[in-house]
């Protein structure tokens, strides 16, 4: 598809109405900001290249801080940057 920066694979399903694509992502547990916005910033370039596409999103994200019922941060084991860049994301 497109070329990534960070530890992402993707494949688009092409269907009868909407293509779909499932990306399947890794962070690794560090404090290193970059890789999650390196991340998110591959993310995104796929939504902007298949607008009309449905896209699922996997993997592992090493994201601790946030509880995923109220996509809200609970805790701080990481930088706040790091969770904000994914919900961030997410609500997009």
């Amino acid at each position: 598809m497109l070329p990534v920066k960070s530890e992402l694979i993707a494949i688009k399903i092409e269907s009868h109405h909407h293509p779909l694509i499932i990306c399947a992502c890794y962070r690794p547990p560090n404090r290193n900001h970059l890789e999650m916005e390196n991340l998110c910033n591959d993310i995104y370039q796929i939504m902007n290249k298949n607008k009309n596409s449905n896209i699922w999103i996997g993997g592992d994200f090493n994201l601790p801080d946030i509880d995923w019922e109220t996509n809200s941060m609970t805790s701080n084991r990481y930088p706040v940057v790091i969770n904000e860049f994914f919900l961030n994301l997410m609500n997009n």
